[in-house]
């Protein structure tokens, strides 16, 4: 059996690419942080080390700078499963040492079926 992929994807990922909105990656190119292009005026930067959260959805940032992520158990389920063993939390991360990368985790909320906002 033929796999075909719409027209229009196509089309639309050919124009995505030849304007560098899907760059190609060789090996010479530049990886990881140091790939993401932005506009001039901004920097990307590290924003948390790695580990603080595993299998984040959305979050917030509070008025005291502390981030709320919402986390997603990794597990792809269904609404029974979810309500009946509701394994998702809210992890509140924050800088303890004050240079700009949150370096602490906590559990702010759990045992929750799914986060959907912050």
């Amino acid at each position: 059996m033929k796999k075909w992929i719409p027209i229009g994807i196509a089309i639309a990922a050919v124009a995505a690419w030849k304007s560098g909105l899907l760059p190609v990656h060789s090996p010479q190119q530049e990886r990881g942080l140091a790939s993401i292009r932005v506009p001039d005026g901004f920097e990307v930067a590290l924003a948390s080390k790695p580990g603080l959260v595993k299998y984040p959805m959305l979050g917030t940032i509070a008025s005291d700078g502390a981030i709320y992520m919402c986390e997603s158990s990794g597990k792809t389920m269904k609404t029974p499963e979810m309500t009946a063993d509701p394994n998702y939390v809210v992890t509140r991360l924050t800088d303890t040492d004050g240079d700009g990368v949150y370096d602490k985790s906590t559990v702010f909320a759990e045992k929750l079926t799914l986060p959907a906002g912050a």
